[in-house]
């Protein structure tokens, strides 16, 4: 099972960030081919440094050939 890493960079205002992934790209990326399930993780430190990223979101697909088969295109195009 095929598994993409994206990591979002902290934003400068986070819920706006999260508003937009909430209620536009999340819903966006539901209807990707072959899609199994879609991980959201909130990105912390360890110590006082500020964290890498903001957000890593992991997408998970039935097969390599599924997931490739089709062009997405986003709506904007």
């Amino acid at each position: 099972m095929p598994i993409l890493t994206i990591a979002y960079a902290n934003p400068t205002d986070t819920e706006k960030f999260d508003r937009h992934y909430t209620e536009v790209h999340r819903p966006l990326a539901e209807k990707l081919p072959a899609l199994k399930e879609l991980r959201v993780r909130r990105c912390t430190s360890l110590d006082e440094a500020p964290a890498p990223n903001y957000v890593l979101v992991e997408p998970s697909f039935e097969s390599p050939r599924r997931c490739t088969r089709r062009r997405v295109s986003h709506p904007r195009q």
